[in-house]
C-alpha cells in the first residue's frame, strides 16, 4: 500500500512507479483527510510506504495531518519518499519524529530531486529542462524500488532540528490564500481549481474562484493545472510558467 501527497505530479509518478513495481495499491491523502475516502486497512505483512512532497524544507500540513490518523502497522515494512527540487531540509527528521509519535518505525526514508515547481521563484518555461530533470528521476526511483524489495533500513539527511520552527513559519505564511490573485480575462469557469484543491480553500462564485479560506497545503495545483494560466502567486508566476509531470494526466491531480 503506498499513500501519496502529490500537487503537480512528481510524488504521484514515484508512487505509482514503486507501486506497479512491488505489487500494491495507491492511495491519495487528501481524501481520507478530507472525509471523501475511508483509511484503507493494509494486507498483513504487506509494506507500506508514504510518497509526499516536500515544501520550504517541512511536510505539507496535510501530510501531518494523515500521519496523525495512522495507527501501529504491526510487523509491516514502512517507507516514506520525499520529493523535492532544492533540498529535504528537515522533513525527513520531523517524519520519522511523527510516525513515531504513532508507534510506527519507519524503517526506511529515502528522497529523490525532480522538478521544483515552487514557480514564484524557478522558471518553468523550458520544458525541455523540466523533462530531463523528471527523466533523470526515475533510476533514482528505481533504486529505491530495489532497496525496498531487499527491505532495507536507511535514514536520510536532514537538516538540525532547530531550524524547523523557522521553515515551519516560512511555510504557514507562504500559505495565506491572500497571495493567489486571478487574471480575470484569461479564467474560462471551468472550475478545476475548486475541484482539484486538496484543501478546499477554492469555491466557484459566478464562475470565478474565490479562495474561502486563509491558509491552503500550498501545493500550487491550482495555478499549474489551470487551462488558462489564470491563477498567479505573487509577482513572477505569469513569466515563469506552469508545470505538470509530463507522465501524469492533469485528471489525476
Amino acid at each position: 500500500m503506498i499513500f501519496y501527497f502529490s500537487g503537480t505530479g512528481n510524488s504521484l509518478m514515484t508512487a505509482r512507479r514503486i507501486a506497479a513495481a512491488i505489487g500494491g495499491e495507491c492511495a491519495d491523502i487528501a481524501g481520507i483527510v478530507g472525509g471523501a475516502t475511508p483509511m484503507p486497512s493494509p494486507a498483513p505483512g504487506e509494506p507500506v510506504g508514504l510518497v509526499c512532497p516536500v515544501y520550504f524544507f517541512v511536510l505539507p500540513d496535510i501530510v501531518e495531518r494523515f500521519i496523525s490518523m495512522l495507527s501501529p502497522l504491526g510487523s509491516s515494512y514502512t517507507f516514506a519518499v520525499v520529493t523535492y527540487g532544492t533540498m529535504t531540509g528537515m522533513a525527513t527528521a520531523r517524519m520519522r519524529r511523527l510516525f513515531a509519535g504513532r508507534g510506527i518505525a519507519l524503517n526506511a526514508v529515502f528522497s529523490v530531486r525532480m522538478v521544483d515547481v515552487w514557480t514564484p521563484m524557478f522558471n518553468l518555461t523550458d520544458s525541455a529542462a523540466c523533462l530531463r530533470r523528471t527523466d533523470a528521476a526515475i533510476p533514482k526511483i528505481d533504486r529505491i524500488i530495489n532497496m525496498i524489495r531487499a527491505r532495507a533500513k536507511k535514514g536520510n539527511p536532514s537538516l538540525p532540528a532547530l531550524f524547523v520552527p523557522l521553515g515551519r513559519k516560512v511555510y504557514d505564511s507562504q500559505r495565506a490564500t491572500c497571495h493567489f490573485r486571478l487574471v480575470d480575462d484569461r479564467c474560462i469557469g471551468c472550475g478545476l481549481c475548486a475541484r482539484g484543491c486538496p484543501a478546499g480553500a477554492i469555491e466557484m462564485q459566478a464562475d470565478r474562484p474565490f479562495w474561502h479560506k486563509e491558509r491552503c497545503t500550498l501545493c500550487l495545483r491550482c495555478l499549474h493545472r489551470c487551462p488558462g494560466f489564470a491563477i498567479q502567486y505573487g509577482p513572477n508566476t505569469a513569466r515563469h510558467g506552469q508545470f505538470i509531470n509530463p507522465y501524469i494526466s492533469p485528471r489525476d491531480l
